[in-house]
């Protein structure tokens, strides 16, 4: 009986402490919450209408895959862009599902405005928040596969031969 309230004890006590330690793991991989739009406004150092003209994979980076989109500013609506920029902006996307992942992918000839600001290691724009992009017209959801391939959104020519 002595064994068996010691051994008793010994899971009330050791309990709460497994149970925490499960529970900050997973929360410490959710998802963060959402910026606010005010907060989006206010933290963002160019936010544009952008329609995605190329999109390449880099490489890998540690563990995840890297890409960087060239997109073309349709409306600038902060920062120092103007009409027909083109600026780049750098995303990972994991190889695994992650609790947690927010990469925001940008696919050839999507057309979005997004919230970004300047990656100095990067020297390229990044998304600041899982929800800094509000898309307005989208035709797939095809990334490059092998690394340095890049996908281009080719406009229709308007110089058809009859």
């Amino acid at each position: 009986m002595a064994y068996f309230s010691n051994k008793f004890y010994k899971i009330i006590f050791f309990l709460p402490l497994i149970t925490s330690l499960n529970l900050y793991t997973v929360t410490s991989n959710a998802l963060p919450a959402p910026l606010s739009k005010e907060q989006l406004l206010r933290e963002s150092t160019v936010i544009a209408r952008v329609k995605v003209i190329g999109v390449a994979k880099v490489g890998y980076v540690k563990n995840a895959i890297k890409y960087q989109a060239w997109l073309k500013i349709i409306k600038p609506i902060k920062g120092e862009v103007i009409v027909n920029d083109t600026i780049i902006v750098t995303w990972h996307r994991f190889d695994k599902k992650l609790i947690g992942s927010w990469a925001i992918d940008y696919y050839p000839d999507e057309e979005l405005i997004t919230y970004l600001i300047w990656d100095r290691d990067e020297k390229s724009y990044k998304n600041i928040s899982w929800n800094s992009v509000d898309k307005i017209q989208s035709s797939g959801e095809k990334l490059p596969t092998n690394n340095g391939e890049i996908t281009l959104y080719s406009e229709p020519s308007n110089n058809l031969k009859r």
